[in-house]
């Protein structure tokens, strides 16, 4: 379906040198993803900046021609609409309209990344996830490398249930998955299970 939209997008610039070369790069085009445990190009963070930026700019036709414009960036956050508020409702009604405790998840009509609060005025704070994740990354990579360098049978490190000989619960890539949710959410969206791929990265994340 991406493939189509690109395609079907590229169809409607006028010819010319532009719509040569992404022509030519359609050719090329995978779905994009999130490796977390890569070693990000030289002055990049593990937190990729495509997923930080409000507004990107994107190149559109314009008659014979095409002009640049500023959009909000699809990667950056998912707007409700409209907010599924009884399917999201985490903290029971009292019946007259309000409720007893604030429920962020019925606040929220975007997804947010480690909100600076729990009311309808949580901001995204991506700079403190990036900080989070270059702080942990060696470790992200090193479990992961260990894992898929060690073990010979998947099912010991494709869930967090597998026990060692010690009795221990085993090193998983579901732990590194897990804990990249909770890094990234920090009590937004990708922190809860059943609201987390609502946010654009969850699909860079997983795919």
């Amino acid at each position: 379906m991406i493939y189509q939209n690109a395609r079907d997008v590229i169809s409607e610039f006028p010819g010319g040198e532009f719509k040569a070369r992404m022509s030519d790069a359609l050719h090329s085009f995978r779905l994009p993803y999130w490796d977390a445990a890569a070693i990000p190009p030289i002055g990049e963070g593990s937190y990729p900046w495509c997923v930080q930026r409000e507004t990107i700019e994107v190149e559109l036709p314009s008659g014979d021609s095409t002009c640049r414009v500023l959009i909000l960036n699809p990667l950056y956050s998912y707007t409700f609409h409209p907010l599924p508020v009884e399917a999201f409702r985490s903290v029971p009604s009292t019946g007259d309209g309000s409720v007893a405790v604030v429920d962020r998840w019925i606040e929220w009509n975007r997804t947010v990344r480690f909100p600076t609060t729990k009311d309808a005025k949580a901001e995204s704070q991506d700079r403190r996830v990036a900080f989070h994740l270059d702080w942990n990354s060696e470790n992200i990579r090193q479990r992961t490398y260990s894992m898929l360098a060690m073990q010979k049978d998947f099912y010991n490190i494709s869930n967090n249930l597998v026990r060692n000989s010690r009795g221990e619960v085993a090193d998983s890539l579901e732990s590194v998955h897990d804990t990249l949710h909770n890094t990234v959410g920090d009590g937004g969206h990708m922190w809860q299970t059943q609201y987390s791929s609502f946010d654009p990265i969850f699909w860079l994340l997983h795919a």
